[in-house]
């Protein structure tokens, strides 16, 4: 892993791989990224898989929800519906991908979707010896607080809702605190907010209090240079090969004699 000033995590479905599926990780961790993520909720059986919404869009048998099927039962779904076919082989075991993120030495942002998978996530973290190579996200305060009480020996960034960070009445430079109360107060290592809620003042309240900030996720379109200038710990991305170059360029630059960040 190359020394940077940002890390950049792999979105779950980067570099225009279907989301959750046995190619976008591997896509991920061949693509120089330092962070895979993956999706996590749990099926009716009980085991961890990767899959982001709580419901599967079928042709043939309509809206079916994760959690009200085993995963034998789901993957027939898809086997016997066209349009998933298309899509999805069969949905990946969140146990194969930690056996896989162990084989390439590769780091994972696990992204929880329900509460009912934080026990089965942490025993097959645990059970990998995986502890240290595992950052949590997906966590607002309420889960977050929860999962570092019962797990204090994962790290966990709190993710922020939107309806604090559209508080009218509230300045930004107040929030800012607040949030970084609320992180503190739920004993996480830092941030996870979407990008276009950032603000400066978070950055710089963030940096005051030691709470690096992870922004997600940037997709090609958008001026990736100026997040690679600001400072923060980790960015998630679609455009993983692109962003890669990018900070190449980017710390190559940093390490020349006198250069300044907002020189460049």
């Amino acid at each position: 892993m190359d020394t940077c000033y940002t890390l950049i995590t792999a979105h779950s479905g980067c570099d225009n791989t279907t989301p959750n599926t046995l190619e976008s990780v591997i896509t991920g961790m061949e693509s120089g990224a330092d962070f895979v993520e993956v999706d996590v909720r749990t099926t009716k059986d009980g085991l961890p898989v990767l899959f982001h919404d709580g419901f599967m869009k079928t042709e043939n048998h309509g809206l079916i929800n994760i959690c009200d099927y085993s995963l034998s039962e789901l993957n027939d779904f898809i086997k016997s519906d066209s349009s998933m076919k298309n899509q999805y082989s069969e949905i990946v075991t969140f146990t194969k991908a930690v056996s896989i993120a162990k084989d390439f030495g590769c780091l994972l942002n696990v992204d929880i979707k329900d509460d009912s998978c934080i026990d089965p996530m942490a025993t097959t973290v645990k059970n990998a010896d995986m502890v240290d190579s595992v950052i949590i996200t997906g966590c607002k305060y309420k889960r977050a607080a929860s999962l570092k009480k019962k797990y204090p020996e994962f790290q966990v960034l709190l993710n922020i809702g939107h309806k604090l960070l559209l508080e009218k009445e509230k300045s930004a430079s107040v929030i800012a605190e607040e949030v970084c109360r609320m992180a503190v107060d739920a004993s996480c290592c830092g941030i996870n907010i979407e990008f276009n809620y950032l603000t400066d003042e978070l950055v710089q309240t963030a940096r005051r209090r030691f709470l690096p900030i992870s922004i997600w996720t940037l997709k090609e379109s958008n001026n990736l240079d100026d997040y690679l200038k600001m400072g923060l710990y980790s960015i998630t991305t679609t455009a993983v090969d692109l962003l890669v170059e990018k900070r190449k360029k980017f710390t190559a630059k940093m390490a020349l004699p006198g250069i300044l960040p907002e020189n460049i």
